[in-house]
């Protein structure tokens, strides 16, 4: 294999790598009381956009969020 080819694949690698890491550590210091492999199994769910919806809004707030916040939502009506 060409070593210019075994470079690419080694930093696409490292990339992912520390695509997960970010995403684990950022889990595990925003919500409180999760392990790390807690963190890690968000993570790989939340990239591979699956969703299991294990967390979900729990408001009875209408989808859009509040108009006062959002400002493209409060000029559409």
């Amino acid at each position: 294999m060409n070593i210019l080819i075994r470079k690419r694949i080694a930093k696409a690698l490292l990339l992912i790598l520390l695509v997960f890491a970010i995403g684990t550590i950022g889990f595990h210091f925003l919500l409180d009381g999760l392990t790390f492999i807690d963190s890690l199994y968000l993570t790989v769910v939340t990239l591979a956009t699956v969703g299991y919806g294990d967390f979900s809004p729990h408001t009875n707030m209408p989808l859009g969020g509040n108009p006062y916040i959002n400002p493209a939502i409060k000029h559409s009506k």
